[in-house]
């Protein structure tokens, strides 16, 4: 039906160029024909109600291999959603885009996790009032990162030492046989920096070097040590570079 409008009405148009600002609730028109002429100008129409912002909930479970969230989500102006990541200190960054349903549910899995880091999820959605932030749910991954002396010694990953790491990044082990076993370096946000397969070495007691300090991104990261379903993690700091 026809709208009844306060203010001035524009010169009837042809072929003009329109948007929805979600953050202003409002039509935007600009430019178009006019049957004699191309118009210049910017109109707007705005619908009159209040814009109304997005509403999240989310929980969040956890295994040791992975973070699993779901957010109920109303008043969205879209299905398509953005899931960010804080780990610690570090910045918020977005790690997925994501599809609500069409009750408005949203689920995503992070496969990316360290054991015994804590994450903390938070959903970004399109809302009136524009980029709506919310649901934030937090977790910290269940398992054991920092092994003191193993007590089967046939299976020990040794803490690194010098830490933190200025040099040559040295890790030192024990292994029981000549078994697939294999060394990894992770970040606090689980990228996986460098591997190695050390079952090759046997049984006994072995140091392997990853590489000159200098290699890796300055901060704390994660050594595991996986050999026939058993895992041991241990931590590190490496310096700046060139420190």
């Amino acid at each position: 039906r026809q709208l009844s409008t306060e203010g001035q009405t524009p010169p009837g148009r042809d072929g003009t160029a329109a948007i929805y600002d979600p953050t202003g609730d409002r039509m935007v028109l600009y430019g178009g024909w006019s049957g004699a002429t191309m118009l210049d100008d910017t109109e707007y129409l705005t619908w009159g109600d209040d814009p109304k912002d997005a509403l999240i909930s989310g929980s969040v479970t956890a295994t040791t291999t992975s973070a699993s969230m779901h957010w109920d989500v109303s008043q969205a102006t879209g299905p398509h959603s953005a899931v960010f990541r804080k780990v610690a200190s570090q910045p918020w960054t977005s790690i997925a885009t994501v599809q609500a349903d069409v009750n408005g549910n949203v689920s995503f899995v992070d496969n990316a996790v360290v054991a015994g880091v804590n994450y903390s999820y938070e959903l970004a959605v399109p809302s009136q009032r524009g980029e709506a932030l919310g649901g934030m749910v937090s977790v910290t991954i269940p398992g054991m990162l920092d092994v003191s002396p193993v007590r089967d010694a046939s299976f020990e990953l040794e803490q690194v030492r010098p830490n933190p790491l200025v040099e040559r990044f040295d890790v030192s082990f024990v292994l029981p046989n000549s078994g697939p076993a294999r060394i990894e370096v992770i970040d606090v946000n689980g990228r996986r920096l460098a591997s190695r397969e050390v079952g090759s070495l046997g049984s006994g007691s072995h140091q392997v070097t990853l590489g000159p300090a200098r290699d890796f991104q300055p901060g704390m990261v994660f050594v595991r040590l996986s050999r026939a379903g058993q895992t041991l993690t241990t931590r590190a700091v490496v310096l700046g570079r060139g420190q």
